[in-house]
C-alpha cells in the first residue's frame, strides 16, 4: 500500500476510507443521507417503502421533516421561547448559588428548578402578568424569590414570555439542565480540585517540579479516598507531605461531603447526589475569583452552573406537547405523524 494511503476498516479495500463509501464490498450509507433518503415519498405522499430506514438521531431542518409549512413559523416561536426561558433560568441558577448557604443546595431539586421557570413566565395572552412569588418555606426559596424580584425590576415586562401550551418541551429543557447541572459539577469537580492544590503547591514551594506537583496530589488523593493506589509520598520532602495533610485535613468536609470511602475514584455513581458537592464547587471557584490578576498560571475559572445562550436550542416535544401547541395557537388538532415525517423517521425504540 503507498506510504500514506489510508484502509477501509471494514474491508480492508485501499481505493477508498470508509464503509459509507460504495466501492466498499460491505457499503452502508451514512446515517444523515439515509435519513434524508427516508423523507422521500411517492407519489401519492406515502412513505417510500424501498429506502432504507435510519435508527439514530440525525439533525435535520424542520422544514424537511414538517409537512404543514403553515405552522413552521408558530413552531419557531416557540423554539424562541423555551430558548428565552432556557437562558433566564441559567442566569438566575446562577446568581442563586451564589447568594445559598453551603446547607441549602440539598434544596435545589427538579421541583426548585420548575418553580424559577414558573415564576419568570406568564400564562398566556389573556393572563400577560406574573404570578406573585409564594411564601418561602426554607431559606433557599427565600434567596430564590430575592433573586427573581431583582431579575423582575430589571427586565421589560413585555420580555418575559408566555408558558401556555409549553408543558411539555419546558419538562423536557428542564430535565436537560438539571442533567447539565449534574454533569457541570460531576465531571470536572476533580480535575478542578487537582488543579487548585496543584497550584496552592506551587505558590507555597516555587522550586516543586510538575512531577513532585502530580506525586504530592497522589499523596493527597489517597489520604481521604481508598480507592486510589496507595502512595506513601516516598520521595518526597516533609514539608510537601506536611502541606499535602493540612491542606486534607483543612477541607475534608468539602471534599468528602457524604463521607464516603471514595468520594473521587466513584464519583460519578454518586452523581444523584451532585448538590452535596455544589460547595466545595462554589468554594474553589471562590479562591479563583479573589487572586491577584498578576498571578502567574492561575487555574481556570468557571460558572458555578451551566450558562445557556441566545442560540436556538433543540426542543423536544411529542402528542401531549403538540396538542398543547395547538390550544395556544389556534391550531385544528393534528396527530403527530401527520404532522411531521415520523413514520419515516422515528426509530425501532
Amino acid at each position: 500500500m503507498p506510504e500514506g494511503a489510508v484502509a477501509c476498516p471494514t474491508c480492508s479495500g485501499s481505493d477508498h476510507s470508509s464503509s459509507s463509501s460504495k466501492k466498499c464490498k460491505s457499503y452502508k450509507p451514512k446515517t444523515a443521507n439515509a435519513a434524508r433518503a427516508a423523507l422521500k415519498r411517492t407519489a401519492d405522499g406515502e412513505p417510500d417503502t424501498d429506502i432504507q430506514i435510519s435508527t439514530s438521531s440525525v439533525a435535520l431542518s424542520l422544514k424537511s421533516v414538517c409537512h404543514h409549512d403553515r405552522f413552521i413559523s408558530s413552531i419557531d416561536t416557540v423554539v424562541n421561547d423555551v430558548t428565552l426561558i432556557g437562558k433566564y433560568l441559567s442566569e438566575i441558577v446562577n446568581v442563586i448559588f451564589v447568594h445559598l448557604r453551603d446547607s441549602d443546595f440539598i434544596d435545589v431539586t427538579h421541583s426548585y428548578l420548575s418553580s424559577i421557570v414558573h415564576l419568570i413566565t406568564h400564562r398566556g395572552r389573556g393572563n400577560a402578568t406574573l404570578d406573585p412569588l409564594p411564601s418561602p418555606s426554607n431559606h433557599a426559596e427565600a434567596i430564590r424569590n430575592t433573586v427573581i424580584t431583582h431579575f423582575r425590576n430589571r427586565l421589560p415586562h413585555e420580555h418575559f414570555p408566555s408558558c401556555q401550551g409549553l408543558t411539555n418541551p419546558l419538562e423536557y429543557m428542564l430535565k436537560e439542565y438539571q442533567t447539565n447541572l449534574q454533569n457541570h459539577v460531576i465531571i470536572y469537580l476533580h480535575k478542578r480540585l487537582a488543579s487548585y492544590f496543584k497550584f496552592l503547591a506551587r505558590l507555597t514551594f516555587p522550586e516543586i517540579t510538575k512531577s513532585d506537583e502530580a506525586k504530592l496530589w497522589g499523596y493527597a488523593l489517597c489520604q481521604f479516598d481508598c480507592n486510589v493506589q496507595e502512595y506513601a509520598g516516598e520521595g518526597l520532602h516533609a514539608d510537601y507531605k506536611q502541606y499535602a495533610d493540612e491542606f486534607v485535613l483543612d477541607h475534608i468536609v468539602l471534599i468528602n461531603p457524604l463521607s464516603v470511602v471514595d468520594p473521587y475514584t466513584r464519583m460519578r455513581s454518586y452523581a444523584k447526589k451532585y448538590t452535596h458537592y455544589l460547595p466545595l464547587h462554589r468554594y474553589l471557584l471562590s479562591q479563583l475569583e479573589a487572586l491577584p490578576v498578576d498571578v502567574c498560571r492561575p487555574p481556570k475559572q468557571y460558572t458555578l452552573a451551566p450558562l445557556y445562550g441566545f442560540q436556538q436550542r433543540f426542543v423536544i416535544f411529542h402528542q401531549r406537547g403538540l396538542d398543547g401547541l395547538a390550544s395556544r395557537f389556534k391550531w385544528p388538532r393534528i396527530p403527530i405523524k401527520d404532522m411531521f415525517g415520523v413514520d419515516a423517521l422515528e426509530t425501532a425504540n
